[in-house]
């Protein structure tokens, strides 16, 4: 590498001239800072030549990292809905009661929410809904509506169904 050796030589000419020209430790700091400028510049060098090497097996390596990461995010949302369905069953008949009892499974971020719904349709929700309406004989799965994905899970018990669900992909809108 012709660069390394021009960069060295300035290092060690820099080192030189501080003490002949009588720059003392002014000088000789700036040879420090003009070395430690050579190291930082020669790892990130050797960075980009290791990248450039090893391409395929580093772009692999950052898809599948991305995968994985990608898999427990859904994989922990989907945990996350099934515990809030589970847990909107225990609401009570009465309207009013049962939005207080899905209220209190919060607070809901953004892009999650709960239904519970009975034969004659909605009962009570809370959070927040990006899909189409939840119904008695949805089934958990994944919608997709022209500007969402939503991850919907499913408990039934009698004639009561609690829907949770959760936008996992938006996208903007076109103005």
């Amino acid at each position: 590498m012709p660069f390394l050796a021009a960069a060295l030589g300035a290092v060690v000419l820099a080192l030189l001239l501080a003490g002949r020209a009588g720059a003392g430790r002014i000088g000789a700091l700036g040879a420090l800072v003009l070395g430690l400028a050579l190291m930082a510049g020669l790892r990130e060098h050797w960075h980009v030549e290791r990248l450039r090497n090893d391409w395929a097996d580093y772009s692999q390596r950052v898809a599948l990292d991305g995968t994985t990461t990608l898999q427990e995010a859904l994989e922990g949302e989907v945990r996350a809905l099934d515990d809030i369905a589970t847990a909107a069953m225990r609401a009570p008949s009465e309207a009013t009661a049962a939005f207080r009892h899905l209220a209190s499974l919060g607070p809901y971020p953004g892009h999650r929410g709960v239904v519970l719904v009975g034969p004659a349709g909605p009962i009570a929700w809370a959070g927040f809904h990006r899909a189409p309406p939840a119904a008695i004989g949805d089934a958990p799965s994944v919608l997709w509506t022209p500007f969402y994905v939503v991850v919907r899970r499913v408990v039934r018990r009698d004639d009561r169904a609690a829907v949770a669900e959760a936008v996992v992909h938006a996208h903007p809108p076109a103005d």
